[in-house]
């Protein structure tokens, strides 16, 4: 449940404009920018944070990863 709950959290919060989005819609430039964008500001946009930047990414491709394997 902690889990389903922190992968949400980033979801919601990191890639809230994205989650509609197709995977093939999701371009390396979008991934740079909000990259960049998390790492000095944050999920919530306050202060910097790479750490939370870097695990966003984790989190976003881990759930790329099983939507392919999923609908392959």
């Amino acid at each position: 449940p902690n889990t389903v709950r922190d992968i949400n959290e980033v979801v919601d919060k990191a890639f809230k404009e994205w989650r509609d989005k197709p995977i093939k819609a999701i371009t390396r430039d979008m991934c740079e920018r909000r990259h960049t964008e998390l790492a000095r500001g944050g999920l919530h946009g306050k202060r910097s944070a790479p750490t939370s930047a870097r695990r966003a990414f984790v989190i976003l491709r881990a759930l790329i990863n099983w939507a392919m394997d999923k609908f392959r």
